[in-house]
């Protein structure tokens, strides 16, 4: 062998190879950020990440983003499958402003989508949470407010499951699922108040064929502009069906529960709708509305009742 083959030039040279070839940090399966990090830190406990998107960068498919203490941390978009975990006490905030969104999640058809813990307060932006596409999405204990359009969007993923979270002072809805495509949704809201939006609490509809199948429990939706609840199927090609039990829909400005246009199906169990500022139950066009009738309705003299309400039997 020639007596330069690894002179000291060359070996640097390939040190400069291996290095360039090698990501700046690897990726891990749990990784942390804390108002103290730093984005160029490898997002480890020791030496977390300042911010989300720095994080999501860091962190393997199926991992956890775990935030270590109370700050803002960004805006960002989810797309690939992982969990944003905030433990309880500890305030985990995103801002959005004018223009943007808070958090968007565009994942894979098959992908597991976790947010844990974050408050979300517009300062001008349209959505808090935007689900656009991913397998099964868990919104869970968080905080979404004061957005110029809906608090939270749903327009793909297979399943969305919203839970003890609150819904508070969008313009328009606060939980608003509208299909950008003719694709099926289940979207399920549990344990979560829906309070003083500008338009619906809770508000289902397609316009573009899609197939919404969902079910509220234990749920209050409170002074929000329009209706409490409402579902409706306003294309030929679509379908909509929500079941409302155990829930509360009251002092809305319109209706308590509504199902409105063609092949939508609304059943009522277990609910109080009261002190709505129009019926408590509203039925219009060819939309069915069923009741268990154990629902307490407002009986105050007027129409608690505006349409056809069926008789759906306890069994």
């Amino acid at each position: 062998m020639p007596k330069n083959a690894f002179s000291l030039p060359r070996l640097v040279a390939i040190a400069a190879l291996v290095i360039v070839a090698l990501p700046a940090f690897a990726t891990s399966q749990r990784t942390f950020v804390a108002s103290s990090g730093n984005d160029t830190n490898p997002c480890t406990i020791v030496a977390p990440c300042r911010g989300f998107s720095a994080a999501i960068a860091a962190t393997l498919s199926n991992g956890e983003i775990i935030v270590l203490d109370s700050a803002g941390y960004g805006g960002v978009t989810i797309n690939k499958p992982l969990s944003i975990i905030a433990p309880a006490g500890v305030y985990a905030g995103v801002s959005v402003f004018s223009g943007n969104d808070g958090i968007t999640v565009s994942a894979g058809a098959t992908d597991r989508v976790v947010l844990r813990g974050i408050t979300v307060n517009g300062q001008g932006g349209a959505y808090g949470i935007r689900v656009t596409s991913g397998g099964e999405i868990h919104i869970e204990d968080c905080t979404v407010a004061n957005m110029q359009e809906s608090g939270i969007l749903v327009e793909g993923g297979s399943a969305v499951h919203i839970a003890r979270t609150v819904v508070r002072s969008s313009f328009n809805s606060g939980v608003l699922v509208l299909p950008a495509a003719a694709v099926a949704i289940t979207v399920t809201v549990a344990d979560s108040i829906l309070t003083s939006n500008g338009n619906m609490g809770f508000w289902a509809i397609t316009t573009a064929g899609g197939t919404l199948e969902t079910a509220v429990t234990r749920v209050t939706s409170s002074a929000n502009g329009s209706t409490g609840f409402r579902a409706e199927a306003i294309d030929a090609a679509g379908s909509v069906a929500m079941a409302l039990v155990d829930s509360i829909s009251t002092k809305n400005q319109l209706q308590g529960v509504a199902a409105g246009g063609m092949d939508t199906t609304v059943m009522v169990s277990g609910s109080s709708l009261v002190r709505n500022g129009g019926p408590d139950l509203y039925q219009s066009g060819a939309a069915v509305l069923r009741s268990t009738g154990n629902n307490a309705l407002s009986g105050r003299g007027v129409a608690d009742i505006s349409g056809t309400v069926t008789t759906h039997p306890l069994k």
